[in-house]
Formats: structure tokens, sequence, C-alpha cells
């Protein structure tokens, strides 16, 4: 196995230089470190970050907890931010908690264990304060989506706003009966909306996340909506009913789905969307120059507005006789 003493040897420079040449700011001219990383690569080198990291206090790693293994929109933001944080030098390290089998606490444990840089994650409480204040600096913790505290920043998402602009885009196109099943959270946007309309919600409002199909057709059946808002979780499981019943979307009942991903854009669904780019680079910047830089007091919080991708699932009720 080639060291790094071999290498340096081979290149005719010293160890130091080899070691600023791996690294991403590593003061060293563009030539050599282009003429080392070249040689690097024809002896087969591995660097050793192991000991680089016991060195410099840093592994160039950032852990992320995800709270919903089965929620495809996790994956799709932290694809967007695994591709700017290694543009960055750092990578990502994801572990998934739920409190009845992996506790948040556990797993914050587990990550300081892991020596990650910082931490990303979604809290619902502050169940986790002792641990998270042992186990990571003010400045080395990112919360996602959910704020819990004050003290750490935090970049979450503008979700009841996204909710009323949904409802908004489905009232302007005629619907006064509009089924809404996802998160208690998001819901104000819709009950707020539905009031302000003088529209009923009553037997139109399901705001549980864990929709089963069965459910889904027993609510499309008994509410008889013209329109359905649901969250991704809960829009699969409405599709599927609305197989079952045999009704067509868009021409027998609309929907609009809260989150896109993969497959709402394969079946041509309306989505309430998410800037990925700006979520990636928002956390970069909350985060990542906090480590490389000066750190922000106080914690700085921002709120991302999202978005509708109109597709091809709302019929407009207006146009018709």
């Amino acid at each position: 196995m080639t060291t790094i003493r071999d290498l340096a040897k081979s290149c005719g420079v010293s160890v130091a230089t080899v070691s600023r040449a791996f690294s991403p700011d590593g003061k060293i001219n563009a030539a050599t470190r282009e003429r080392i990383l070249k040689k690097a690569a024809e002896l087969q080198y591995v660097p050793n970050t192991i000991a680089r990291s016991l060195r410099s206090r840093r592994t160039g790693s950032v852990g992320i907890l995800v709270p919903e293994i089965t929620n495809s929109f996790y994956y799709t933001v932290i694809r967007q931010m695994g591709i700017l944080y290694r543009e960055k030098g750092y990578h990502l390290v994801i572990a998934f908690c739920q409190n009845d089998v992996l506790p948040e606490r556990d797993m914050i444990e587990k990550m300081a264990a892991c020596r990650v840089d910082a931490l990303i994650f979604s809290p619902g409480s502050r169940e986790s304060e002792r641990t998270l204040h042992r186990c990571f600096p003010k400045g080395n913790v990112l919360q996602l989506f959910r704020k819990s505290y004050e003290e750490y920043p935090s970049l979450i998402i503008d979700d009841i706003g996204g909710t009323a602009e949904a409802t908004e885009y489905l009232i302007a196109r005629g619907h006064r009966r509009i089924l809404y099943c996802g998160e208690p959270l998001r819901s104000p946007g819709y009950t707020g909306t539905m009031k302000r309309h003088g529209l009923p919600t009553e037997g139109l409002f399901f705001p549980d996340p864990f929709l089963t199909e069965e459910k889904a057709a027993a609510l499309l059946t008994e509410a008889r909506p013209t329109a359905v808002l649901a969250i991704a979780t809960c829009s699969g499981k409405i599709i599927s009913a609305l197989q079952r019943l045999g009704l067509r979307v868009p021409e027998e009942i609309s929907l609009i789905a809260y989150d896109d991903v993969e497959w709402t854009g394969m079946l041509g669904i309306t989505t309430v969307s998410h800037p990925l780019d700006r979520i990636a680079a928002g956390s970069a910047e909350l985060l990542l120059d906090g480590l490389d830089g000066e750190r922000r007091l106080p914690a700085e919080h921002r709120m991302i507005s999202p978005f509708l991708t109109v597709r091809s699932s709302v019929c407009d009720l207006c146009g018709k006789g």
C-alpha cells in the first residue's frame, strides 16, 4: 500500500506539501497540486482521513437525522444537499431516528461519537435538550423544517402558507367541497382559507398523516369532495382509493399533493413544491459558513416559501356550464 511518504518521495516534495494538496483549503501552487494528485492516482494512494481528522479535530462530515424513513421528500432534499456539500468539501452521514425504536437523543449521541463536525435534524420538541447541549456547540447545529430551539439556527418551510396557496388555487377554480388529508401543523392554511371564503370543512377535514387506503375510500365516499389536498404520504393512499372507487383525476375529482416527489410528476399531479436549491444553499450558509468562519450570534432563523407546480390534476369547475 502506498504511503504518504512514498508519494512525497515520488513527487520530490515534502510530506507536508502532499498533505496540503489533499486539503481543500491547503495553500499550495495549483500546478504542484495537480502533479501530486495525478501521481497519487497512478500509485493508487488513498489519504488517511482518520489520522488527518485527529490532527485537525475535523472530519469534513455533517450528520443528518431523518425522522421519516418512508418519506421520499427527505431523500429528495438530502440528495440535493449532498451535491452542494460535496462541492464544499463535506460529506453527509445519514441516520434514521424514531422515538419508539431509535430515540432522537440516542442518535444525537451516536452522531457525536462518529465525530461529525455538525448536526442537522428536525426536532419535534425539546426532549433532547440536555444531550444536544452536551454533544454539540450551538453554531454546529441546524434545525431543518422544524424549530424547537431558539438558541440553534433553523431553516423551515412556510407550510401553512403553502397549504393556504393550494386551497386558494382550488377555490379559484370553482371547488367548494375540498377534502384535506395531512399533518395538523399545516392545516391552519386550509381551515383559515376555507373560513375566509365561507366554505364548510365539516366532514372534509382529516388532519392525520397516517391515512390508510380503506379510510381514504371511506372519506371520499362519505364527504363526496370535488377536490382533495393531501400531503405526499397521504396522496398515495388517496390515489389508490380513487382507483378502487373508479374515480378519474381530474375528470371526476381534482387532486393537489403537498410535496413534489418523483411519482407526482410522473402522474401529472399538481403539487405544493419546495425550492430544493434554496434549501440546500440556505442550510450551507447557516451551518457550513459558521464552521469555516465566524459564528453568527444570535442564532439566525430563516423561512422559505413553497410554490405551486401546476400540472393536469385539477379541473376548472368555473368553465363548466
